[in-house]
């Protein structure tokens, strides 16, 4: 079933002819940055909601970063992530960034991402 949606959207897509043009590094930017943003401002709201139903988790929190650097960074990489593979695949190939500034994530054929 899903083999005929894919070959049915390929079908679509070439009756098109649509041009595909790579997004300049100044839009890839744009896109990053307000990503990163929503996502530390979503990590912010989840802080302050876990804060809120358990006033002792900032004491548990203070355990996670006594961690270290490196290792705070590394999960705030992954959790980014999983953020945006979760964003991009419900959204198919778009984020608020991408939709801000007009691009979209494919595949090189011009198919949507699985």
């Amino acid at each position: 079933m899903e083999e005929s949606m894919e070959n049915e959207q390929q079908h679509l897509l070439a009756d098109l002819e649509v041009n595909l043009v790579q997004a300049g590094s100044g839009k890839r930017l744009a896109n990053y940055l307000i990503d990163v943003v929503v996502f530390y401002i979503l990590l912010l709201c989840v802080g302050v909601v876990i804060a809120a139903l358990d006033p002792n988790a900032s004491e548990d929190l203070n355990s996670v970063t006594a961690l270290g650097t490196l290792a705070d960074r590394l999960i705030s990489l992954l959790c980014y992530g999983i953020y945006m593979g979760l964003v991009e695949g419900l959204f198919k190939g778009k984020s608020l960034g991408k939709v801000i500034t007009g691009t979209r994530a494919v595949n090189e054929d011009g198919s949507l991402p699985a």
